[in-house]
């Protein structure tokens, strides 16, 4: 289900001096400089309209489906310029909250793409110019480039991540959890960019990264793309997947496997390490469908009979919302790619880039594992007392233990 007459209004509050950015509204561009970013105060709100965006068909089809598409806008067309611009920062070490991100991929050395400075280059500064997410043209051995909570490092991705009350509440009722009272918290960001070239990221549910008790997990998608081409690898989804089991095999160390069977650690997959998603030669590399196809067996679906929904056409700023037991995933980024001049693929390379965000009930507590989890485990604190007497004791059940507001907000609450 797609949602596109719904009108949802951007707020902004204007300072003296406003400038005027350039272009379509509808087509996503670069800023000529920086201007259009110091001089406009731009509030990240998602506002309702009279007409609730959330009707009953909404929720049912959600519950049902697992999914929900919008594909008209929900962030500005200046935002959307923003949060590319902010994003190239980022990915050159630039952070304007003076600390880095929980994870970042390699720093980009490229120069920033001519249109994002305010200066013009000289002959030898313009042939090293690159564009978004540093691509000079290469499409081989890309990598899909992942930055995890980039809102601890960028004051406008925080704007967005934590200002988004509307988001909690929606994403709040979707889930259910405002009918026992509880609201939503924000456990996580996610950057998921592919430059021309970028592989595939395997189909894979979200709840499994997550250590919180209950397991529920929603992950709101927006896209700072115009999903204009099937080459760009638009998100896919699953319809009816989040209503399968666990689709485990044993521990949760069994549960990601390759091809071969070959099990491989829950760890490392917990940390998103690059063989995950990069590296098609690896030895532990997982098959694109392989992970859905196991899982669809395991339910006794026939994997040659499932739904898939696709985000294709979804314009930059649009947004989508799934449950984290849903199955989904997505194709490489093969704009620039094509030698062929068939009108129907798109030969100009261009970046797909997406933010991810995944919320949780406000009432989580950690499980037991989280505290052996690479990616958790820096959280998990004060499970162990120390007493007067010097002695320690360490607590066993760790749902004692408060998950912390600073790093795991509340963003909304009935």
């Amino acid at each position: 289900m797609r949602y596109d007459e719904q009108h949802i209004e951007i707020r902004e509050v204007e300072s003296e001096g406003e400038g005027e950015g350039e272009g379509d509204e509808n087509e996503t561009k670069y800023p000529k400089n920086e201007e259009c970013f110091d001089n406009k105060i731009i509030e990240y709100n998602i506002l309702p309209t009279d007409e609730s965006i959330l009707t009953s068909d909404a929720v049912q089809h959600f519950r049902e489906e697992g999914y929900i598409i919008f594909n008209r806008p929900l962030l500005s067309h200046e935002t959307v310029q923003n949060l590319n611009y902010r994003l190239e920062n980022v990915l050159r070490g630039i952070y304007d909250l003076n600390r880095p991100p929980d994870k970042r991929p390699k720093l980009v050395k490229v120069p920033l793409p001519v249109a994002m400075t305010t200066h013009s280059r000289n002959k030898n500064e313009k042939a090293e110019a690159g564009g978004p997410l540093g691509y000079t043209g290469n499409t081989q051995n890309v990598r899909v480039q992942q930055i995890i909570n980039i809102n601890k490092c960028d004051e406008t991705f925080r704007n967005v991540a934590l200002g988004q009350q509307h988001l909690g509440e929606m994403v709040s009722k979707l889930m259910g959890w405002s009918d026992r009272g509880v609201g939503a918290r924000l456990a996580q960001d996610q950057i998921w960019a592919k430059p021309p070239g970028a592989p595939p990221l395997a189909y894979h549910r979200d709840s499994p990264y997550f250590m919180f008790e209950p397991p529920d997990v929603a992950t709101v998608w927006i896209s700072l793309d115009d999903l204009s081409s099937a080459d760009l690898g638009p998100l896919e989804y699953v319809s009816g997947s989040h209503l399968w089991g666990d689709g485990r095999i044993g521990s949760t160390k069994n549960f990601f496997l390759d091809t071969r069977r070959k099990k491989l650690d829950f760890d490392e997959l917990d940390e998103h390490k690059d063989h995950d998603i990069n590296n098609n030669n690896d030895a532990s590399y997982i098959d694109l469908d392989d992970l859905l196809r196991s899982a669809a067996e395991r339910e006794g679906v026939d994997s040659n009979k499932l739904k898939f929904v696709t985000t294709l056409g979804m314009k930059a700023g649009g947004m989508s919302i799934h449950n984290g037991r849903t199955w989904h995933g997505s194709k490489g980024n093969k704009t620039g790619t094509r030698k062929d001049r068939n009108p129907r693929h798109e030969g100009t390379a261009k970046p797909r880039r997406g933010l991810g965000l995944h919320f949780v009930p406000s009432d989580v507590q950690w499980t037991r594992d989280a505290k052996k989890s690479s990616l958790w485990k820096k959280y998990v604190t004060g499970y162990v007392k120390e007493h007067e007497d010097g002695t320690l004791t360490e607590l066993k059940d760790l749902s004692k233990l408060e998950v912390d507001l600073n790093d795991f907000p509340i963003v909304w609450m009935p």
